[in-house]
């Protein structure tokens, strides 16, 4: 209970974050890793498949974006990998 909520504030903040700014760089990113913070634990502790991949899937789309726009930030490739790895593996 307490990890799911730490997740669902987590989001909430980020997501805020990201729609007051969605150009904000920072928001983005920390949005995406909210987004695949909840896509795990969906798909590992609540075994919902269905609703792991649509929170993976909107965490692929934004890196997709942070990958084109600031390719300096290696570490945005890295996390690119790593959710299309999890797509590919669902």
């Amino acid at each position: 209970d307490k990890a799911l909520r730490f997740y669902e504030e987590q989001y909430k903040l980020a997501k805020e974050l990201y729609e007051v700014n969605p150009n904000n760089v920072e928001f983005k990113s920390n949005f995406a890793e909210s987004l695949l913070n909840h896509g795990n634990f969906n798909r590992d502790h609540l075994h919902d498949p269905s609703k792991a991949k649509a929170y993976f899937k909107q965490a692929e789309t934004l890196w997709l974006e942070l990958v084109r726009d600031a390719p300096k930030y290696v570490q945005f490739q890295k996390f690119l990998g790593i959710v299309q790895g999890i797509l590919q593996d669902l």
